[in-house]
């Protein structure tokens, strides 16, 4: 499994900013290879990973090749999400909790290739956010006429639900957006 560049900016913004991740429950959306889901619970996060079906065992894979039984870290644990079925992303959440406290996204944005799967990905978002969750989405802006990368209107059907994104950082081509609910 490929470690895109996404997943490493992400990575070493949490590495960071090690405080936004200690004790708090995090969701990464479309995890793939997990790497930022790793370092979230390697700072002390409560971390569910999400994928589709065909993908979990890959995500269990990792978490077993990165934590130990007996190295006194909580492993992160791996589960479906279908973004086409915002009525299910309830089973995704610690139990006694409405929402995460960081949801993570790396790359999970690019028309040419998923379409506009970012259309249900923003619902998504929305389900499992309340106004004090913090979305922090990693892309690797790549738009071009005949093209468009797609991130553009996700951050739009974001705002349309009540978001605000500011770029936080990245290294180009890779963009940082940090998302929060409107005050």
């Amino acid at each position: 499994q490929r470690i895109w560049p996404a997943a490493q900016v992400l990575s070493r913004h949490l590495e960071r900013h090690p405080s936004m991740m200690r004790g708090r429950a995090v969701l990464e959306i479309g995890a793939g290879a997990a790497l930022p889901s790793v370092v979230a619970a390697l700072l002390g996060a409560r971390v569910v990973l999400t994928e589709q079906p065909t993908l979990v065992d890959l995500l269990e894979r990792n978490i077993a090749a990165n934590f130990a039984a007996d190295d006194g870290l909580l492993p992160p644990s791996a589960a479906v999400l279908s973004w086409e079925h915002q009525s299910e992303a309830a089973k995704v959440l610690p139990p006694g909790r409405a929402a995460f406290d960081v949801i993570l996204c790396a790359d999970c944005v690019f028309e040419p290739l998923y379409g506009t799967s970012w259309k249900p990905l923003s619902a998504t978002i929305d389900a499992l956010s309340d106004a004090n969750t913090v979305v922090l989405l990693a892309v690797e802006r790549r738009p071009s006429a005949a093209a468009p990368d797609g991130v553009g209107l996700f951050l739009d059907a974001l705002a349309g639900y009540g978001f605000d994104a500011a770029l936080v950082g990245g290294d180009h081509p890779v963009r940082l957006y940090r998302i929060q609910r409107r005050a």
